[in-house]
């Protein structure tokens, strides 16, 4: 049982070393799965990316997938 979730933010005022005074963007994928024999137990899986609005790598979703695919697991 699992639930996946995204989301994305903006931030009008990152911390940067950069000159650049533009907005960044924060783009979340998470993934939360409940143990099959242990509901009481469970992950939490987040693949996230900042970026700047005119730099979003158009890959960032499939990249959270295929990452969120290699999750299993083991008996207790």
């Amino acid at each position: 049982m699992c639930v996946r979730n995204s989301s994305v933010a903006e931030d009008h005022y990152p911390a940067r070393p950069s000159s650049r005074t533009d907005l960044m963007i924060l783009e979340v994928y998470s993934l939360v799965c409940a143990h099959l024999q242990r509901p009481t137990a469970g992950i939490m899986v987040i693949y996230s990316q900042r970026y700047y609005p005119s730099n979003r790598d158009p890959r960032l979703e499939m990249s959270a997938d295929k990452l969120f695919a290699t999750v299993t697991f083991t008996d207790f």
